[in-house]
């Protein structure tokens, strides 16, 4: 689909038709730096220091309860670690259970567990889903 009110833009390479922009080449063709002001100006003020490397969500790709098992421990250790960066001034948040789920496997739960479409479960119905795992059962 091409829009009549933008220009298209003109390829770069023979046999390419679209080329995605590199977005750190600069715009004018000038390679200078910017002069930056600093984040603490104060020479013996307090230095802003940069956050720590966020924990990774788990993905669930499961279809087993042990899957689910091993789903909910992962996940729990992920808030474990996100609670902990929790401070007054600011923090992490925590990826929903739902964002987790593996497309693919979503699909098919929501399919066969909830005879839902993907979109139209809830959170609460993701994790009641993911807490039938730890109920005592003889079939796996």
């Amino acid at each position: 689909m091409q829009l009549d009110s933008a220009a298209s833009p003109a390829p770069l390479s023979p046999g390419l038709r679209l080329q995605i922009p590199n977005p750190f080449d600069p715009a004018d063709g000038s390679e200078a730096d910017e002069v930056m002001p600093t984040a603490s100006p104060v020479a013996d003020g307090q230095c802003v220091a940069a956050a720590p490397a966020l924990p990774q969500p788990p993905r669930f790709a499961g279809r087993t309860m042990q899957d689910r098992r091993d789903f909910m421990r992962q996940y729990e250790t992920y808030l474990t670690a996100i609670n902990a960066l929790q401070t007054q001034w600011g923090g992490a948040f925590a990826m929903a259970v739902g964002a987790c789920i593996e497309s693919k496997t979503k699909r098919m739960v929501t399919r066969y567990e909830f005879n839902l479409a993907p979109h139209l479960v809830g959170e609460e119905q993701w994790i009641e889903y993911f807490k039938q795992a730890n109920a005592p059962s003889h079939v796996d």
